[in-house]
C-alpha cells in the first residue's frame, strides 16, 4: 500500500470528503486568520499517486489523522472482503466505506497482536466449515462448533472473548451513522486461499443481547457452507439461537413439557443466557416448549408494548473481550505496537500528553526544572522507585 492509498484509508476512515480533509489543514498566519495549507486538488493528486507529499506536508496529515507522518509510509498491505453486511436501506456507499476503512486500520494492529499472541498450535489461520441443506443442519452444525471448541452446553458467558480466543477479531465501531449492526470478514494478503485472520465488525449503539446475537450471527457466516435452496440470513439467525441456547441446555432448565411461559420467567432466562426476550421465544417454539399460538400471543404483547428493539431488562451497551485488552497492554509493553496503535485497535483517539507536560514546564523557572531533574537522578528517588 502506497501512501496516497494509505492517506485515502485514513481520511475515508473519517468520513471525510477530499474537501473535509482540505479544511482540517488549516493553519493560522500572523494576523490570527485560517487559510488553508492544501487544495482538494492537490489531495486528490496525492491519492491518486500523481503526486508525492513533501515531509512537512506528511507530518500535517499525520497531525490531522492523530498519528505519526511515519505511519503514512507504512507499506501494510491487508484485504478485507466482506461477506454478510448488516445493514439498514438508508446506509449509503460512504458510510459502508468508512466502517470498511475503520476495520482495515484496527485489523492492522490486530494482525501484529494476533501474529505474537494467538493461538500456536496452528501454522495457518483456519475456521470450521460445515455444509447445511437444512435447518436441521444449522442446529447440528452449532452443536459441532460447541464441541469443536470445547464449550460444553453452557450459556457463554463472553461472545467477545470467545471470538478473540478463535483468533477472530471483535471490532466495535462507534460512528456517528447507526444504519448498521455489523459485518463478517475475511482478511487476508494477496489470495484468498492465504488468509490471515476473519473479523467480526459490530456497532457500539445496540444493546447487550443483540450485540451478542450478532456476533453469532455473523459467525454463521463465517463457518456455514448453505445450500443454494436456503436463505442465508434465516440459516445465520437459526444458528445463532441454536448456538446461544443449545436445546439440550434450555429443555434441562424449562422441563420437556410444553406449557405457557411468564414474563419473570422470560427475565431469568434472559439473563442466564444473554439473548433477548424474542430470540428465547422462538428457541422455545422451535425445541417445541410453546405452541405457535402462545408465541404470537406474545408476539402482539410484543408490538403493542413497543418491545421489538427495547425489551424489559435491556441495556444499551456492548460485550467487550477483556482478551483483546490484555493483547492490547501487553502489545504496547512488549514494544509490538506503540501508543497510537494500541488506541487505534482499540477504536480510541490518540491524544498526545506532551502539550500539558511542556506548558508546565514552561510555568516553571530554569533554577526549578533543574532542582527537579537533579531529584530524579538522585539516589533518594531510585529508592524510592525500588519499593514502589
Amino acid at each position: 500500500m502506497n501512501i496516497g492509498e494509505r492517506i485515502h484509508l485514513y481520511r475515508t476512515a473519517r468520513g471525510w470528503s477530499l474537501d473535509d480533509l482540505a479544511d482540517h489543514m488549516q493553519s493560522f498566519d500572523n494576523g490570527g486568520t485560517k487559510q488553508r495549507v492544501i487544495t482538494k486538488q492537490a489531495l486528490s493528486k496525492y491519492e491518486s499517486g500523481k503526486m508525492s507529499p513533501s515531509p512537512k506536508m506528511l507530518n500535517i496529515l499525520g497531525k490531522v489523522f492523530g498519528v505519526k507522518g511515519s505511519n503514512l509510509l507504512d507499506e501494510t498491505e491487508i484485504n478485507v472482503r466482506m461477506i454478510a453486511y448488516r445493514k439498514k436501506n438508508s446506509t449509503s456507499c460512504r458510510d459502508e466505506e468508512t466502517a470498511l476503512s475503520q476495520a482495515k486500520l484496527r485489523m492492522e494492529q490486530g494482525l501484529k497482536l494476533q501474529t505474537a499472541f494467538g493461538r500456536k498450535n496452528e501454522a495457518k489461520f483456519s475456521l470450521p466449515n460445515y455444509h447445511v441443506e437444512s435447518l436441521e443442519d444449522v442446529e447440528s452444525a452449532a452443536m459441532r462448533l460447541r464441541k469443536e471448541w470445547d464449550l460444553g452446553m453452557y450459556p457463554i458467558r463472553n461472545m467477545s472473548d470467545l471470538l478473540t480466543s478463535q483468533d477472530i477479531h471483535v471490532l466495535l465501531l462507534s460512528l456517528e451513522f447507526s444504519t448498521f449492526d455489523g459485518f463478517s470478514s475475511w482478511i487476508y494478503r494477496e489470495s484468498e486461499d492465504d488468509k490471515l485472520s476473519a473479523a467480526i465488525v459490530v456497532s457500539s449503539g445496540m444493546t447487550l443481547c443483540r450485540h451478542r446475537f450478532t456476533l453469532a450471527h455473523e459467525l454463521g457466516h463465517l463457518i456455514l457452507n448453505c445450500a443454494l435452496t436456503l436463505d442465508e440470513e434465516k440459516v445465520c439467525h437459526r444458528f445463532a439461537g441454536a448456538f446461544l441456547i443449545p436445546e439440550e441446555t434450555l429443555k434441562a432448565d424449562f422441563g420437556e413439557v410444553k406449557r405457557t411461559v411468564e414474563l419473570d420467567e422470560l427475565m431469568f432466562m434472559k439473563e442466564r443466557y444473554g439473548a433477548s426476550i424474542q430470540c428465547l421465544l422462538r428457541r422455545l417454539e422451535y425445541v417445541g416448549l410453546i405452541s405457535s399460538a402462545h408465541h404470537n400471543e406474545w408476539r402482539a404483547l410484543i408490538r403493542k408494548n413497543n418491545w421489538s428493539i427495547i425489551e424489559p431488562g435491556d441495556e444499551m451497551q456492548y460485550e467487550s473481550s477483556p482478551l483483546t485488552q490484555i493483547w492490547a497492554t501487553r502489545g504496547l509493553k512488549e514494544g509490538i505496537i506503540n501508543r497510537r496503535e494500541s488506541l487505534i485497535y482499540l477504536g480510541g483517539r490518540y491524544k498526545s500528553d506532551e502539550a500539558p507536560r511542556r506548558r508546565v514546564l514552561k510555568e516553571l523557572s530554569e533554577s526549578e526544572i533543574e532542582e527537579i531533574n537533579n531529584y530524579y537522578s538522585s539516589d533518594a528517588a531510585l529508592e524510592w522507585e525500588a519499593i514502589n
